[in-house]
């Protein structure tokens, strides 16, 4: 995904290998990248404790969702691919309303 070559910092080679893993062709960079990141949470909540392999899970995981919710604040609808991201990274996280007083839109 050439968006995320591009960034600077670059990420250290062992997570940049995991931040390649399971990037789909969502309908745009932040759905693409977020996607990713709940791949990550869900592999790492299958190796919960202290485990080397969940460590770069979670940390890939983590990486990708600041990805994407930079790639979101460079998108049209900010407010609404943020919320996408959060259900798409958390499905039961309750449903508020944004701080602009809209419902949350959830696809």
């Amino acid at each position: 995904m050439g968006w995320l070559a591009d960034r600077e910092p670059p990420a250290p080679e062992e997570l940049l290998r995991r931040l390649e893993l399971g990037l789909s062709q969502g309908s745009s960079v932040s759905e693409a990248l977020g996607d990713a990141a709940a791949h990550h949470v869900n592999e790492a909540l299958k190796r919960l404790g202290r485990n080397r392999e969940g460590a770069f899970h979670l940390l890939a995981a983590d990486a990708l969702l600041t990805y994407a919710c930079e790639a979101a604040a460079d998108e049209e609808d900010t407010e609404a691919q943020l919320a996408h991201l959060i259900d798409r990274v958390h499905p039961d996280a309750p449903h508020p309303t944004t701080p602009t007083g809209r419902r949350r839109d959830v696809r």
